[in-house]
């Protein structure tokens, strides 16, 4: 039998079982939303994983100015010596 049949059939057997046919309905809307405690931890998760990519580009940065450093040291030691 298709879900919807099955529905249909459930709600005329159902007959003067409405009102709690409506409070499960209220139950179920209740438990799918996210409770404040899902929603912080969430917001939380997402913080975290903002900290995490600042962080990474932090380092990449900081390896592209070391990189350019010893680059300039290179180059400077170059021109210093003496080349025969």
């Amino acid at each position: 039998m298709s879900r919807a049949k099955r529905r249909s059939a459930e709600k005329q057997s159902a007959g003067d079982e409405g009102s709690e046919e409506e409070s499960s309905t209220a139950q179920l809307r209740s438990e799918t939303r996210p409770k404040p405690e899902e929603r912080a931890r969430r917001a939380a998760f997402e913080r975290h994983e903002n900290l995490e990519r600042c962080i990474a580009n932090v380092e990449a940065s900081g390896e592209k100015v070391f990189r350019g450093l010893v680059n300039t040291r290179v180059s400077l030691l170059n021109i210093l010596s003496p080349s025969f």
